[in-house]
């Protein structure tokens, strides 16, 4: 399991509330038809494609990422994301 840092997000009250993500390791490891990985550069890119977002879009929108990258494939292991602000 990895521990990321984003970039956060600004609440009503303008304050800067950082996200936190600890992504399992069957998010990296989740492959494609081809055998490719999703692997952490994939998974960095999509985090600065939805930086500024709410924890609950960042989780949401990295699994869509997931299923778009493996075209429904089934995961070999378990997908998983904790994430708080």
């Amino acid at each position: 399991m990895g521990y990321y840092k984003t970039q956060g997000s600004k609440s009503a009250s303008h304050k800067e509330e950082p996200e936190q993500l600890f992504p399992g390791d069957g998010v990296n490891e989740y492959q494609n038809a081809k055998g490719e990985f999703y692997g952490h550069k994939r998974f960095f890119d999509s985090l600065k494609e939805l930086k500024g977002q709410p924890v609950e879009i960042l989780i949401e929108a990295v699994f869509k990422f997931l299923i778009v990258f493996g075209n429904n494939a089934e995961p070999k292991d378990d997908v998983s994301l904790l994430g708080w602000n």
